[in-house]
């Protein structure tokens, strides 16, 4: 009996154990869940150095990071370039970096981890720190009704004393 009950909790400890270092498989970015991502998020770009280059997306297609300590290596401590969409893929060009080239990647996401892979095949991580949150939607007002408004002096007349509060 002892022996089936040590088996029986060696087995579930063994099943809650894998299932912690089970991770989840990133899962593909297509357009619009890239359109839903990236417009005002920062995206902290992981180099080969050990080191971080924040991407800044705003809304309007336009980009900026700062290199830190890499700019001697990018030609420029920050930059400025474009995104678009072209299919489910990001593409960018800087102003400065990379000499200006034009690439486009494919992008994963695993939680806030993202993974991209450029067309040439070099592959790459980064961190979502910042995303813009859902604006609520506007509410929509009613047209006003035609309001009808009588004389001042009409509408004063119509006051009774009773009504008004004592003065002090």
């Amino acid at each position: 009996f002892i022996v089936r009950i040590t088996l029986c909790f060696i087995a579930i400890t063994s099943c809650v154990l894998n299932a912690h270092t089970v991770a989840a498989e990133p899962v593909p970015l297509n357009a619009d869940a890239i359109k839903a991502t990236l417009p005002g998020s920062v995206l902290k770009l992981d180099t080969p150095l050990g080191m971080v280059v924040p991407i800044k997306f705003d809304g309007d297609g336009l980009m900026s990071g700062d290199a830190g300590q890499l700019a001697s290596y990018l030609g420029s401590q920050k930059d400025r370039g474009r995104y678009w969409l072209a299919e489910d893929r990001i593409c960018y060009k800087w102003f400065r970096w990379f000499s200006g080239e034009q690439h486009c990647l494919a992008i994963q996401r695993d939680g806030q981890r993202i993974f991209w892979q450029r067309e040439d095949g070099e592959t790459g991580t980064a961190t979502l720190e910042e995303q813009q949150k859902a604006q609520p939607a506007p509410v929509k007002l009613a047209a006003p009704s035609k309001i009808v408004k009588a004389p001042v002096k009409k509408q004063l007349a119509q006051i009774q004393p009773q009504a008004l509060p004592p003065v002090l």
